[in-house]
């Protein structure tokens, strides 16, 4: 026969398990944010770099998207400013089990990230 100590024992141990798994999720998505804002400024970089040397904004867009692409990220926009500078957007999914399953929490594990760089 089951006690009510054993069922709170239970209770507390599957209660302990899911706040575990969330904390680890919030934690990759972190982990994956991070990563995104380092791909975008890298692509950003590589993409000015190319746009100084070439003066092509074609050919800038495609080294900063296979930049991007290396890292395993997803390139969603590229735009020149007037001073000469790029702006690049990359986007990224964090590993989940749970979180992209649940409607409000999806977008902690859909990330993205802008950076802007100058010509060198």
């Amino acid at each position: 026969m089951i006690t009510t100590r054993q069922l709170r024992t239970v209770v507390m141990v599957i209660v302990l398990a899911v706040v575990s798994v969330i904390v680890l999720e919030v934690h990759w998505s972190m982990d994956t944010k991070s990563e995104a804002q380092t791909v975008a400024r890298e692509s950003a970089a590589a993409g000015a770099h190319s746009l100084s040397l070439n003066h092509d904004s074609l050919g800038a867009r495609h080294v900063a998207e296979a930049v991007a692409a290396t890292h395993g990220f997803a390139f969603i926009a590229f735009t020149t400013e007037n001073d000469g500078g790029v702006r690049v957007t990359v986007s990224g999914r964090s590993r989940s089990y749970l979180l992209r399953r649940l409607g409000p929490f999806r977008s902690i594990t859909e990330i993205s990230a802008t950076a802007t760089a100058s010509q060198r």
